[in-house]
């Protein structure tokens, strides 16, 4: 059998909406990606506000996280 296949999660808010959610969606998608039987990564909540790609700086952050990540 091959390998579990992973997914790379980014949390985005426009800023529009309530920073709050982003909170509760990384929760509903980290669930519903491990009960489908799929592995994960994600960038530390506490890296951003609200644990969400938000600015163009953290857009920035979360490539370079994912390309440290991804290619060690």
């Amino acid at each position: 059998m091959g390998r579990k296949m992973t997914f790379a999660l980014a949390f985005c808010n426009r800023g529009f909406m309530p920073g709050e959610l982003i909170y509760g969606a990384r929760e509903d998608m980290i669930k519903a990606v491990t009960d489908a039987g799929y592995d994960y990564i994600a960038m530390d909540a506490e890296l951003t506000r609200y644990g969400g790609i938000e600015t163009r700086d953290e857009g920035l952050m979360y490539a370079k996280w994912l390309k440290d990540v991804c290619f060690q």
